[in-house]
């Protein structure tokens, strides 16, 4: 009879777990913004002006021609890059969570890491998180069957 491998330290499992978690609030609160509020609207550079974190230069005399910033800064494009940032974390939450099952970690941090991640994919398009399902269900079982072949 052959012994099982050795379970390794949850680092990774911990890991996939939190960005897994953050990512699927980050992508579910910005959504649900995007939906809700006017993208040309100001409600984040308002909040910003009231802390004094917007620069009003002196008032110039004489008008002048300034160049379009390069990244606007409206409520929709902070809403896109919260989006990014949340798909950001959940590919690591998927990262990790592949990683921690080709350690042997304990499957149910990196289970629900995995699928935390996933899910944070499907918010954003549903056909993109269900291939990241598909191709993450594969390699987990791959990786479980070399385990047990070796």
């Amino acid at each position: 009879m052959t012994s099982a491998k050795q379970l390794a330290n949850n680092n990774y499992g911990y890991g996939s777990a939190i960005f897994g978690v953050l990512g699927i609030i980050i992508i579910a609160i910005s959504e649900n913004l995007q939906s809700i509020l006017n993208p040309r609207s100001a409600v984040f550079l308002k909040f910003l002006d009231s802390l004094g974190w917007v620069y009003k230069g002196p008032k110039a005399l004489v008008a002048e021609v300034k160049p379009s910033p390069l990244l606007p800064f409206t409520d929709g494009s902070i809403l896109s890059m919260l989006v990014l940032f949340g798909g950001y974390l959940s590919a690591l939450a998927i990262l990790y969570g592949l990683w921690a099952e080709y350690r042997n970690e304990d499957s149910l941090l990196l289970s629900a890491g995995l699928i935390c991640g996933i899910f944070g994919f499907c918010i954003i398009h549903s056909a993109t998180g269900f291939g990241i399902m598909l191709l993450c269900s594969g390699l987990v079982t791959w990786l479980r069957s070399i385990r047990k072949i070796s």
